[in-house]
């Protein structure tokens, strides 16, 4: 017996966590998508890559963006306390040199428009 509960909708703190799982679960199966990501885990590129996904995804300013790259590498790799502030140090390294880049709206939505074109046709 399956039952739908898609008519209710979360509010508040729940939906915040709603969010917040969605958006790991998204990001952690597109690096799960790379072949070999395991020997990834200091790669300073996949660290930029999870970074890039984790600043223009998230709008809320609600939501901590530091501690959900964590949460990512945390649910990827098997991580110890220090490898936990190894990478909690580079994640403000690159924010506070402006490595991790926003892209703006205007090329977020050309670029959903045109792979929604390029899918119906």
């Amino acid at each position: 017996m399956s039952v739908n509960l898609s008519f209710i909708k979360t509010r508040n703190s729940l939906n915040l966590a709603c969010i917040r799982s969605d958006l790991v679960n998204a990001i952690v199966t597109r690096v799960q998508g790379i072949e070999n990501y395991h020997i990834l885990k200091f790669d300073n590129e996949l660290l930029i890559f999870i970074c890039n996904c984790v600043e223009n995804t998230v709008d809320s300013k609600k939501i901590d963006k530091r501690h959900l790259v964590l949460s990512i590498y945390k649910k990827l790799f098997e991580i110890s306390e220090e490898d936990h502030t190894i990478i909690g140090n580079s994640v403000n390294f690159l924010c506070d040199n402006r490595l991790v880049e926003k892209i703006p709206t205007i090329q977020k939505y050309s670029s959903l428009i045109s792979n929604f074109i390029r899918n119906k046709l």
